[in-house]
């Protein structure tokens, strides 16, 4: 069984409220990301996308670890990880600094962007991205790229996004306790949208919304770029309990309820036959 530490292989590990995942990856000849290892487990340890009890969480990521090296017959030792809930924030910031040499360095460009991040932010949080958005050289706005390019006066402006440093300890706590190290960590809605949106979708202007069982991730893109992101502590689960309450069930009944016979309609006056009926 091969350790897991090359850079030809990934792992990455998604917590949720309903279930832990976790999925190897390695590089085919064609240059594509191909899955070699799944493993998926219950889980009962978070509230909301949020840890709630360190115990349960830690067992099944180590049983959805097992899962998945045995699958791929790969010791894993590191992963990346996705992380939410309802204490992420997102902020855009912007900064400027005189170029030096009449040419974008990548000197600059790192200080414009240090500039552009020191923000003010609430005592209890801390940065998790900052993602580039674009730049502008002496007036001239929309540059995706400054490198090389002659100016005096370099502006950046960026989207940062927080996370709660508690959060983020006790996430850090349920993977180490696992016999994991965390390589980095990713905001799931990011993560969803490097997999799913093409580069002309991010131009025309895109909402992605991403529905789990405790949360829903929403990150929205215009002009290439990502201006805002945000993790509401609303999901499908929800949903369950609603049935769960109207129809005086169990949370398993309801759920198996809501799976088969479930459907969603934008229309109030849809006709569906031998179905729930859940409208928006």
């Amino acid at each position: 069984m091969s350790n897991v530490k090359s850079t030809d292989t990934l792992v990455a590990l998604d917590i949720g409220t309903s279930k832990v995942l976790c999925l190897v990856a390695d590089i085919d000849d064609k240059g594509e990301l191909r899955i070699i290892g799944i493993g998926n487990e219950p889980c009962s340890g978070l509230n909301k996308g949020v840890i709630s009890e360190i115990d349960a969480t830690v067992s099944s990521i180590r049983r959805a670890k097992e899962k998945a090296s045995s699958m791929s017959t790969c010791n894993i030792q590191s992963v990346t990880t996705g992380i939410a809930g309802n204490h992420i924030q997102s902020y855009n910031g912007n900064g400027a600094v005189n170029i030096l040499n009449d040419e974008v360095t990548p000197e600059d460009k790192e200080k414009v962007l240090n500039n552009a991040q020191n923000i003010q932010i609430p005592k209890d949080q801390e940065i998790l991205h900052s993602i580039e958005q674009h730049y502008t050289i002496d007036g001239q706005s929309g540059i995706r790229e400054p490198l090389g390019m002659a100016g005096a006066r370099l502006e950046a402006n960026v989207h940062i996004i927080t996370t709660s440093s508690t959060a983020k300890r006790n996430l850090t706590k349920c993977i180490n306790n696992s016999l994991l190290e965390i390589d980095d960590y990713v905001l799931q809605p990011v993560a969803s949208s490097e997999a799913v949106l093409s580069n002309e979708e991010r131009d025309l202007g895109v909402c992605l919304i991403d529905i789990g069982c405790g949360t829903t991730d929403i990150a929205i893109f215009t002009d290439g770029t990502i201006k805002h992101t945000a993790v509401i502590p609303i999901g499908s689960q929800m949903i369950t309990n609603d049935i769960r309450i109207i129809l005086c069930t169990s949370l398993d009944a309801a759920e198996e309820i809501k799976i088969q016979y479930g459907c969603v309609s934008s229309d109030s006056d849809t006709d569906v036959k031998n179905s729930c009926s859940i409208s928006f």
